[in-house]
């Protein structure tokens, strides 16, 4: 596939850059391990309409408690969570997480992440939460979900790995693939057409000023993550006043949900 592509990059870029945009706005899914099953068997399932499907999300506590919404990454499910939620009910949060267009359990097949963003701008809208806990490129679809509600006061963010800038992730496949420089551009063009936002925009340098101001921001990040370099963390703290950035080491991207290091670290920093 990827020779086809190499070679199809050079002779048609048009046609190219929409198979990749196709693929990449396919997620793959991940099947359920059991820690995650058993931890979604424990909530009350939501449905939700967005656009024209219904969305399955997940509800754990108390209601009226003061709710903590947990925002998956791109190919992840709520199910991700499943080590912190015990540790947030303990805090009195009544804690709620859904999977993302094309993600988890739901069936609908292509989706992009600028449609995750939107609609996580939508549950942010309808839950107010307190605190905020994403991971990976879920971060990304924080933020532009934060600034889709200007009027929302964040109190506090727990940022589990994240990128820096979507135009480095979109040049780092084509390193992958070894696209035409013309394919780049048709690609790039793909993704700012649905985004509505130029490429250049997308990074937390231009973003992170324009949020509202939150009380605290925790950032957790393995040096030896292998999808997401520990500098865009270093890079994305120095964007976010105030924030906290926590190096973790020997645990991958994945891992860290699951580790006993980020447990006592969302046990330590989530404000009551």
């Amino acid at each position: 596939m990827k020779n086809f592509l190499k070679i199809l990059s050079k002779v048609a870029p048009n046609l190219a850059s929409r198979l990749i945009y196709n693929r990449i706005s396919q997620p793959q899914k991940r099947k359920l391990r059991e820690m995650e099953e058993r931890i979604l068997a424990k909530s009350e399932r939501l449905f939700v309409k967005y656009l024209d499907f219904t969305l399955i999300g997940y509800s754990w506590g108390k209601k009226g408690n003061p709710i903590a919404l947990l925002i998956h990454g791109w190919e992840g499910q709520a199910g991700n969570f499943g080590a912190l939620v015990s540790i947030l009910l303990e805090k009195h949060y009544h804690v709620v997480a859904y999977d993302g267009p094309s993600h988890g359990n739901n069936r609908r097949k292509s989706t992009n992440m600028f449609e995750y963003a939107d609609f996580i701008s939508t549950r942010i809208k309808t839950h107010q939460p307190k605190l905020i806990i994403s991971h990976s490129f879920g971060t990304v679809s924080t933020q532009l979900g934060l600034l889709k509600n200007p009027d929302f006061k964040l109190n506090q963010w727990i940022i589990i790995t994240t990128p820096f800038s979507f135009k480095e992730f979109i040049f780092s496949i084509n390193r992958k693939l070894g696209m035409s420089q013309k394919t780049l551009q048709k690609l790039s063009e793909l993704i700012e057409k649905d985004a509505n936002i130029p490429l250049e925009e997308i990074n937390m340098e231009t973003l992170c000023p324009k949020m509202n101001p939150i009380d605290s921001v925790v950032i957790v990040h393995s040096e030896d993550d292998k999808v997401l370099s520990f500098h865009d963390a270093e890079r994305t703290s120095k964007c976010i006043d105030n924030s906290e950035l926590i190096k973790l080491k020997n645990i991958g991207h994945y891992k860290i949900l699951w580790s006993v290091e980020l447990r006592n670290i969302i046990n330590k920093k989530v404000n009551n």
